[in-house]
């Protein structure tokens, strides 16, 4: 099923996300979620969603296969990566300045500054633990979707931004 798009102003998109149990995520409505944010995703054209982009403040996300390098096969357990409860440090000192969007703020783009490499820590879609190293195009995508989860959208950390047509 297509999912609603939860876009600003919408105060809940600036809300901390909550953490999901074990028993959460294997729970039918978590798993109905995951399958149901996955066709969203595509139908938008993006290549990452989080849960409160459809309206749900949980500690989920998943990032589109267009962001995954060939290499990172070990880690998938589907085509699209499925991350709960993501945290990240950074592993390198390296920062870069990039476009972005964002399904939540349509019209709009901007310069974010993000890691360019990155330890991610989560769970999959099977509650199991999951730990990588993402670099580039990927880690830009698991950082700018875990702010969501924490509340933080791209346009707080923009150094300028712009409409778009």
């Amino acid at each position: 099923m297509i999912l609603p798009l939860t876009t600003i102003p919408t105060p809940s998109l600036h809300e901390p996300s909550r953490v999901l149990t074990k028993k959460e995520i294997l729970s039918p409505e978590i798993q109905q979620l995951i399958q149901d944010m996955i066709p969203t995703m595509h139908k938008e054209q993006g290549i990452g969603l989080a849960a409160p982009q459809v309206g749900v403040n949980v500690k989920l996300c998943v990032i589109g296969k267009d962001a995954i390098p060939e290499d990172f096969v070990p880690h998938m357990t589907s085509e699209n990566l499925i991350l709960i409860n993501p945290t990240y440090q950074r592993t390198g000192r390296k920062a870069v300045l990039e476009t972005e969007g964002c399904l939540s703020v349509p019209g709009k783009q901007g310069k974010v500054k993000r890691y360019k490499q990155i330890h991610v820590e989560a769970l999959n879609e099977h509650a199991e633990p999951i730990s990588f190293e993402a670099t580039g195009y990927l880690a830009h995508v698991a950082q700018h979707e875990t702010d969501h989860l924490n509340g933080t959208l791209y346009i707080d950390k923009a150094e300028t931004t712009w409409e778009i047509e």
